[in-house]
């Protein structure tokens, strides 16, 4: 913790280093674990199409960002061997993306590293400061608009906002 004299640190500025040390400590991780090709913007896809197979139309619409954007990282996705396209039986034109057992086994590392490090904070501060820390952070997400993202449990694209 920090000194009582000293100032509070800037929200903002908690938030982005906490996310970047998470982000961090992930990857480092995931790489150990196989997975060194990963970035983080390839986190919002898998969860995107964790479900269901979806067009690249509607993967942007999803993370709310332009096609073009969507279909860079997805390009990416598929040369590592993550994602692939499908055409639909019905429409040749269409061309669902669905993970790879590949992608399905990063996704499911990221999401048990994910818990390890939650655990790792658990045994630093206690699970009922994280537990209240989860509650605020939930709190800010209702607060700023974004709950029905969390209902659905999906992340927006960060890397370009539409």
């Amino acid at each position: 913790m920090s000194d009582p004299a000293e100032p509070v640190a800037d929200l903002g500025i908690l938030l982005t280093l906490s996310l970047r040390g998470f982000t961090s400590d992930l990857h480092s991780e995931l790489a150990a674990r196989g997975f060194a090709e990963l970035r983080p913007a390839f986190g919002v896809v898998f969860r995107a199409l964790r479900d269901e197979p979806l067009t690249l139309t509607d993967l942007a619409n999803r993370l709310g960002v332009s096609k073009q954007a969507a279909s860079k990282v997805v390009d990416e996705m598929v040369a590592k061997r993550l994602v692939r396209r499908r055409v639909a039986p019905s429409d040749a034109r269409t061309k669902p993306l669905e993970l790879t057992a590949r992608g399905r086994r990063a996704m499911a590392t990221a999401i048990d590293i994910g818990g390890e490090i939650d655990a790792r904070l658990r045994a630093a501060v206690g699970a009922g400061a994280v537990d209240s820390m989860h509650a605020v952070l939930e709190a800010l997400v209702e607060l700023t608009g974004l709950k029905n993202d969390l209902d659905r449990r999906r992340s927006p694209a960060l890397w370009e906002p539409t």
